[in-house]
């Protein structure tokens, strides 16, 4: 399994679960959307059956792999802990959420400024049209807690926990036992298309 997670932490977090799954051959990098392409294309030389990664680096690996891409998901417990981190630094003044739509659907019935992104540019150019909105706490994902940080606001990194990590990992597995299966069928269909 090729890891490529979007910050630091998600890699930590990541080296220390695999470990609950030793059939989980893991190698990690830490990138965002193109470097974490980037990281893709020059790993591709090693033998790996699945990729695992987050947000918007995901839907970019989707794209442009030929390797099934397992996400991590960003469950609701991970932005109900995020919105209280950002709630509380706000002190009942306004919160944005500033992601890739993989991540801002999962907030529906919560009264915050919802902002999705299609890319790392426009990411930066959201936040800084937010700039005159008065907004006291920002929840972002890598990409959008990068630029949030450079541009001054107050901005918190919605994470996935180990219960996310272990969602995908139980999803890379499942995936990498049923492909030997999928490949045999696939052969003894061409097999047969062939006769």
């Amino acid at each position: 399994v090729l890891g490529i997670a979007p910050y630091e932490g998600m890699k930590k977090l990541m080296s220390d679960l695999v470990e609950d799954y030793p059939e989980i051959d893991l190698t990690l990098f830490v990138g965002d959307l193109e470097e974490g392409l980037e990281i893709a294309h020059s790993n591709f030389h090693g033998s790996y059956d699945v990729v695992i990664s987050r947000g918007g680096t995901a839907k970019m690996l989707r794209r442009n792999l030929p390797l099934p891409v397992v996400e991590i998901p960003v469950s609701m417990y991970d932005l109900l802990c995020s919105l209280k981190l950002a709630g509380a630094s706000a002190r009942a003044g306004k919160v944005s959420m500033v992601a890739f739509d993989n991540i801002t659907a999962n907030v529906l019935d919560y009264d915050i400024d919802i902002r999705t992104v299609d890319d790392g540019p426009e990411a930066e150019a959201i936040l800084a049209g937010m700039q005159q909105d008065c907004c006291e706490a920002i929840l972002c994902d890598a990409v959008s807690n990068a630029a949030a940080k450079r541009l001054g606001f107050n901005s918190f990194l919605i994470t996935s926990g180990p219960d996310s990590i272990r969602q995908a990992f139980e999803q890379a597995l499942f995936l990498c036992r049923n492909q030997p299966r999928l490949r045999e069928e696939n052969l003894f269909f061409r097999e047969l298309l062939h006769g």
